[in-house]
């Protein structure tokens, strides 16, 4: 991996995601870009010249602000790109990953009550649900620590990829992890068919058998009573589409799984 993403708003957890990007990529070394997407308070013209002065006024302010944050915490990071653009926040990240091609976006997660999220709605969890690169979430007030064990979270309807594998392999390389791989099953469904197609795959690519184990509860506390007992760094998802529907009905494991643990959560691409 060559290219990494972290998205700050510059609030207070802005500090926190940095300090924890960079000692995070001192396992790849990779080229960091530091993104903030804000907010212009005025319809930007072509035709006005006195408002595209403003605008570049307001975009450098807010990378001299990006500056003086990644150079309190770069320390022997040489290969640092701060960059402020406008736009909607989601839709800008998403295009500079385009651009740019980035193959890891790092952004904080504020956990919030369901209500505030139905009505508010979260940048971070769209991105987790629906990632259009491998996206990792770190929980507010999070601080870094080596890693030893990763668990690959997988509800076996569909098969890992090819692509998927060596991407989480790479990722266990980098930082000296080990890979363990968790089913949480519904109490009340018998295990299908087609589980077995996912069940051999992973045996194929790893080496290794998945611990599998009943829901108690809720998934999220299911997972966490997991952690308790095994220990656990890094929590890794394989979202699936979902329809709005399913969204405002049922919700989705991804949204539950990650409001509610507090662990960095990965969402891996899952696109062939």
């Amino acid at each position: 991996m060559r290219r990494f993403l972290i998205a700050v708003d510059l609030s207070d957890s802005a500090s926190e995601l940095l300090t924890f990007g960079f000692e995070f990529n001192k396992h790849f070394y990779a080229e960091l870009h530091v993104l903030h997407v804000f907010t212009v308070p005025f319809a930007v013209s072509a035709e006005n010249i006195e408002h595209i002065d403003q605008y570049r006024q307001i975009q450098k302010g807010y990378t001299d602000l990006l500056w003086n944050l990644v150079n309190i915490h770069k320390q022997d990071h040489f290969d640092v790109v701060p960059v402020a653009i406008s736009g909607g926040k989601r839709q800008a990240i998403i295009d500079y990953i385009e651009k740019q091609h980035i193959e890891l976006l790092i952004i904080g997660h504020k956990h919030r009550k369901a209500m505030g999220r139905w009505f508010s709605g979260s940048i971070t969890l769209d991105l987790l649900q629906k990632p259009t690169i491998d996206t990792l979430a770190i929980p507010t007030g999070y601080i870094y620590h080596p890693w030893k064990i990763i668990w690959a979270c997988t509800d076996l309807s569909v098969p890992i990829t090819t692509n998927c594998s060596q991407r989480l392999k790479e990722l266990a390389v980098h930082l000296q992890c080990t890979i363990r791989f968790l089913h949480v099953s519904d109490a009340y469904l018998p295990e299908l068919p087609e589980d077995q197609t996912s069940i051999q795959k992973i045996q194929q690519e790893f080496g290794q058998e998945i611990l599998k184990i009943r829901v108690k509860n809720s998934i999220p506390e299911t997972i966490q009573s997991v952690l308790d007992k095994e220990g656990g760094d890094l929590l890794v998802l394989f979202p699936h589409p979902h329809t709005w529907i399913d969204r405002l009905l049922l919700g989705t494991e991804t949204e539950e799984i990650s409001s509610k643990l507090n662990i960095p959560v990965l969402s891996m691409k899952t696109n062939r």
